[in-house]
C-alpha cells in the first residue's frame, strides 16, 4: 500500500510540474480531441459539445415613421426651410431628406417663417366712418345717416387651407331725420354682422405670391329705432350669400386687397315702431357689395390694415303700402328703395 501512495504523489508532482508549461495553443489542440475539420470551432468530447455564440448587439429602438402627416400637425401644412425645430437627434438628416421628398410629392409648399399662412387664429380691431344713404320714392324709408363706428372680428384657419370666420360693425352716436318739415332726428344705431367659411388658394410660396379667398356667409343687417318713432320703422335683412377676395402682395410687407360679395336673395322685414309701416304686401330684397383695401404687415403677428366697402341693398316691394305717405298724400304702391351702406375702417390685426 504504501508504494502505490508514493507511486501516486510522483505522478501527480510531474503532472503538475508540466501543466503550466503548456501553452493555450496546446492546451486546444489536447482539448479538441474529436474535431471533424479544422473550420471547426467547437469545444468537443465525449459527454459536451459546446459551439460559438453570436456576437451581442443591442437593437436600436424602432423609429417612428416620420412623414408628411407628422410634419403637417407641426407646422400647419407649410414648411419651414430651416426644420430646426421640427427634426432633431441623430435620425435629423435622414427624416430631413425623407420628409422634404414627400413634400415635393404631395404638393405642400415651402413658405417663409413670417408668412401669415401659418397662423392658426387671427383676430381684427378696426375704427372708422359709417354713411348709409337710403333712397326711395316713399318719404317713409327715404333718410341719410352719418356716424363712426366700431368693428371686431376674427378668423380661426382650422388648416391653411380652410377657416371660419365672423365680424360685426356697430355705429357709434348715429341719427337719421325723423320729420323732415321740423327738421327733427331721432337715435339710430346700424350693425352690421357676417359670419362663414371660406377656403383660400395661395398661388406660389414666396410671401408676395397672390392668394384668393373664396367662402358662403350669413349676413345681417339692422337698423334699430326707439319704439316711441312715429315716422320710421325697425329694419332688418338678413341672408346668404357669396364671397370672394384676392390679395395682391406688392412687397412681403404690403398687400393690396379686393374683395366682393353678392347675395342674390335676402329676407327683409320692417318692424313697427309706434308707427306700423309695411311698405308693400311683399318685398324681394338682393344685395352686392365692393372692397378695396390694404395690409402693411408689421410681421406675422401684428398688421395695421385699412378697408373701404360698397354695399348696395336692393328692395323692391309688390302692392301698395300701409301707411299714406304725408308729402305726397297718396299711399304709395309699388315702392322701391336703394339703401347703400359706405364703411371706411382702419385697424389692427392680431394674428397667432
Amino acid at each position: 500500500m504504501r508504494t502505490w501512495l508514493q507511486i501516486l504523489s510522483l505522478f501527480c508532482g510531474v503532472g503538475i510540474s508540466v501543466l503550466p508549461q503548456l501553452t493555450f495553443a496546446q492546451m486546444d489542440e489536447v482539448l479538441l480531441t474529436g474535431s471533424s475539420s479544422p473550420s471547426e470551432t467547437g469545444l468537443q468530447s465525449g459527454r459536451y459539445k459546446t459551439t460559438p455564440g453570436k456576437p451581442f448587439v443591442e437593437e436600436a429602438p424602432a423609429r417612428k415613421n416620420f412623414g408628411v402627416t407628422e410634419y403637417v400637425k407641426k407646422n400647419r401644412g407649410v414648411r419651414n426651410p430651416s426644420m430646426e425645430d421640427v427634426f432633431a437627434g441623430p435620425n435629423a438628416s435622414a427624416d430631413k431628406e425623407k420628409v422634404t421628398e414627400e413634400i415635393s410629392e404631395s404638393g405642400v409648399d415651402t413658405v417663409h417663417p413670417d408668412d401669415n399662412r401659418l397662423n392658426l387664429f387671427e383676430i381684427n380691431f378696426a375704427s372708422g366712418l359709417f354713411y348709409n344713404q337710403a333712397s326711395s320714392s316713399h318719404s317713409f324709408r327715404q333718410y341719410s345717416s352719418f356716424a363712426p363706428h366700431i368693428l371686431v372680428g376674427g378668423t380661426f384657419w382650422i388648416s391653411p387651407q380652410f377657416a371660419t370666420f365672423g365680424q360685426t360693425i356697430i355705429t357709434q352716436g348715429a341719427d337719421i331725420s325723423s320729420d323732415p318739415k321740423l327738421h327733427s332726428r331721432v337715435a339710430v344705431k346700424h350693425e352690421l354682422t357676417d359670419i362663414g367659411v371660406k377656403i383660400r388658394k395661395h398661388f406660389g410660396s414666396s410671401r408676395k405670391a397672390n392668394s384668393v379667398e373664396a367662402g358662403l356667409q350669413f349676413s345681417e343687417y339692422r337698423l334699430t329705432i326707439p319704439s316711441d318713432e312715429t315716422k320710421r320703422v325697425k329694419l332688418k335683412s338678413t341672408g346668404l350669400g357669396l364671397l370672394l377676395l384676392t390679395r395682391v402682395p406688392v412687397s412681403p410687407s404690403f398687400s393690396w386687397v379686393f374683395g366682393a360679395e353678392f347675395f342674390p336673395r335676402m329676407n327683409h322685414q320692417e318692424t313697427a315702431t309706434a308707427l306700423d309701416l309695411q311698405s308693400g304686401t311683399g318685398v324681394e330684397t338682393s344685395r352686392f357689395s365692393l372692397q378695396l383695401g390694404g395690409e402693411f404687415k408689421l410681421s406675422r403677428e401684428h398688421q395695421v390694415t385699412w378697408n373701404l366697402k360698397s354695399i348696395i341693398e336692393k328692395n323692391q316691394f309688390t302692392g301698395p303700402a300701409s301707411q299714406i305717405d304725408p308729402e305726397t298724400s297718396s299711399a304709395a304702391s309699388g315702392v322701391s328703395v336703394s339703401n347703400s351702406l359706405t364703411i371706411f375702417s382702419f385697424g389692427y390685426r392680431w394674428g397667432h
